[in-house]
């Protein structure tokens, strides 16, 4: 016996049977054939056993007292074992009804008793072909599942890493109250925002969108917010200080001059191409004054304490796209009870299943109805629930093309939230609220109802779109009867009346099922499934053999060459349509578990993509090694043992007669790990370090 489900262990059956003598020939047989062999003597310990091992094939008795065959058959396809158990019976002749009602029972095969020797092992081998089709598809799902999982792991971390720099769901700041939403498309985010105090009056807010989705985009909206969370003299935010002997106060930088210094830094080349989007602004709450700028990102909103709702803003250039620094600001006051309101495109640009989105006049409508039932504090939670109905199934059960970020704040008042009093409902993080676990958006999960489905009896006629079947034979009679016979069964029905026809339909049409005719002109049955068997891509396809002399050595033939049933004509078309059903039965785990690897494969393969342009991402931020642009030859050796690492090194130009160099090694691996030292890197070459570690 030479197919076994899994290489190196011995396939597993368990024999049911309630003569001891019958018992121990079978397991003496079968363990002399290289199986591992349980036995039971009755159907409710063959259940019991089944829950607690991992067992592929039972042969069983068909008359056994309390729980007969056919009741166990029906017992097993009606519990979810994790995997299908192929069931073949045994009994004493008793004709085709016997052996309809076994099948529609959920039997596999039924045999003779006493079985014939050489027939059993047949029909084991192609039982076991079946079993080890499945189990091989199996071990690839968990094979590509496992190397996703790593993967997906390290998002986890950089998710939480991503969201631990959102700002606190309670405003910690007494002058200042707001609300927030973040919902990212994936796991990780190419948006953020934050409020953050600047100094003892004045408070910095953003909100941003890098270009892209994932992981890349997620990157470099995680230098973005770093560069952000840097509060020390030198960081963006801050003017440059003088250096003196007397410290002087950190001054907050304009916002256009922090946009400008960004655009700067952020600027495409030929190895990055992704740009941002972005509103950075002050606000001093105890005048109301309010200035931002605005870089392409959606024009804001001034929400009104009387409930008008008005949009301001002039839209601006994307950072990173342009050289030209004509970045402006925005100034306005913010009265009391006024709030000002920042959102991302992912909210206006939210489809519906009709293809039409969300839009500017719905978000207006939406934030304005808000306002008056609940104030500006129920405006984002409102705001969610309605572009989740818009966004409809699609939407609730896979979450959103693009991230969703809105930014609501203003100066704290008497009717404010106060710190400690804030209730449940008045705060929103969407995340853990509504969105689909990354579990759900990453790896869809082989559903428990989904086997059941593969593993219980069921017609083709529950099926959304018919199986296909293919008929060859010689005779044109035999193929217009069986034809119309089932396509009015509700298949689809393929002909051919030679081998050679027929090999060529299962290459174009890839058909679940073939019945074949043994003796046919040029290309016989036999070779027919020879030849379908030899193809990796048709391993799958269920084959019946049919035959008007069946002899013993016929039907073991047929079986050993790769047929997985065979009938003798003239064919019993209820026999014929139970046989079938079983066929589907068998091949609807098949199914299952490929397109299972196939969704696991393009996730994977969607994630692999994305940890490789992290790589190059990481990569563009080591020196080149050349000559330019310094008299110095630079040489580096860089090889992360996964996709990225902690290590980072460069060179920079402190002066015009010196040269800066770096090396950084960040305990631990993985991407949040490389995120930081990216960071750490970006901080280095963009001479922020400049003014601290090399004074002039």
């Amino acid at each position: 016996m030479s197919v076994f489900p899994c290489q190196g262990s011995a396939p597993k059956i368990l024999v049911v049977d309630g003569s001891p003598v019958d018992l121990d020939a079978y397991a003496l047989t079968l363990r002399k054939w290289g199986y591992e062999v349980i036995t039971v003597s009755s159907g409710a310990q063959a259940l019991a056993l089944l829950s607690q091992e991992k067992i592929h094939l039972v042969l069983a008795d068909g008359n056994m007292p309390q729980m007969n065959g056919i009741e166990l058959s029906r017992n097993i396809r009606r519990v979810f074992f994790g995997h299908y158990i192929y069931v073949m019976l045994f009994s004493a002749p008793q004709g085709e009804a016997f052996v309809i009602s076994a099948l529609e029972a959920g039997a596999d095969d039924v045999l003779n008793k006493p079985a014939d020797i050489n027939e059993l092992e047949a029909r084991l081998q192609s039982a076991w072909r079946r079993i080890a089709l499945q189990a091989k598809l199996a071990a690839q799902n968990q094979q590509v599942a496992q190397a996703h999982d790593l993967i997906a792991q390290e998002l986890r971390t950089v998710s939480q890493v991503q969201r631990s720099y959102l700002p606190a769901q309670l405003s910690p700041f007494p002058e200042v109250a707001y609300r927030w939403l973040s919902v990212p498309s994936q796991y990780v985010s190419g948006d953020h925002l934050h409020v953050f105090r600047l100094n003892d009056d004045l408070f910095g807010f953003y909100v941003l969108d890098v270009s892209g989705h994932g992981i890349p985009a997620a990157v470099k909206s995680m230098q973005l917010v770093q560069m952000f969370s840097d509060l020390s003299p030198t960081s963006v935010v801050y003017e440059k200080p003088a250096h003196t002997e007397k410290p002087s106060p950190r001054q907050a930088a304009r916002p256009r001059d922090v946009v400008g210094n960004l655009n700067r830094i952020f600027q495409q080349t030929e190895t990055d191409l992704s740009y941002f989007t972005l509103i950075y602004g002050t606000f001093q709450p105890h005048s109301g004054r309010l200035a931002f700028c605005q870089a392409g990102h959606p024009n804001p909103l001034v929400l009104r304490a009387n409930g008008e709702v008005a949009s301001v803003g002039e839209g601006g250039y994307p950072v990173g796209l342009f050289e030209f620094d004509e970045f402006t600001d925005t100034e306005l006051i913010l009265e009391a009870g006024d709030t000002f309101m920042l959102y991302s495109d992912g909210v206006t640009e939210v489809v519906a299943p009709d293809e039409q989105q969300f839009g500017q006049v719905r978000l207006l409508n939406t934030v304005s109805n808000a306002m008056t039932t609940g104030g500006w504090a129920s405006v984002p939670e409102a705001l969610y629930e309605r572009i989740k109905q818009w966004g409809g199934p699609q939407a609730l059960s896979h979450g959103f093309e693009d991230d969703l970020s809105v930014l609501i704040l203003g100066a704290r008042t008497a009717g404010s939230p106060q710190e400690g009093a804030v209730e449940s409902q008045d705060i929103l993080d969407a995340m853990p609220l509504a969105h689909p676990s990354p579990q759900a958006v990453f790896r869809p999960q082989v559903q428990s109802t989904a086997l059941e489905a593969s593993s219980s009896e069921s017609s083709n006629s529950s099926d959304t779109a018919p199986h296909t079947v293919l008929i060859a034979d010689d005779s044109k009679s035999f193929l217009r009867i069986f034809e119309a016979m089932l396509s009015n069964w509700g298949y689809q029905v393929y002909t051919a009346q030679s081998g050679h026809e027929a090999l060529a339909l299962v290459e174009e049409k890839a058909p679940d099922f073939v019945l074949t005719d043994w003796d046919m002109p040029g290309m016989s049955g036999i070779e027919l499934c020879e030849q379908i068997r030899a193809t990796e891509a048709e391993h799958h396809v269920y084959l019946i053999m049919v035959t008007g002399f069946a002899s013993r050595e016929d039907l073991l033939r047929s079986l050993r060459v790769g047929a997985d049933d065979f009938l003798t004509k003239p064919v019993n078309p209820s026999e014929l349509k139970v046989r079938l059903n079983t066929a589907i039965r068998i091949s609807r785990l098949y199914q299952s578990l490929q397109q299972q690897y196939q969704q696991i494969k393009h996730f994977y393969g969607a994630l692999q993509r994305d940890m490789r342009e992290v790589s190059r991402i990481q990569r563009a931020l080591l020196p080149p090694s050349r000559n330019e642009p310094w008299p110095v030859a630079v040489q580096t050796l860089y090889s992360p043992r996964r996709f990225v690492c902690g290590c980072q090194m460069g060179t920079l130009k402190t002066h015009d007669n010196e040269l800066g160099f770096f090396m950084i090694n960040l305990p631990g691996e993985g991407t949040p790990v490389a995120l930081q030292a990216m960071a750490v890197a970006r901080w280095f070459s963009d001479g922020a370090c400049h003014s601290g570690p090399f004074p002039p």
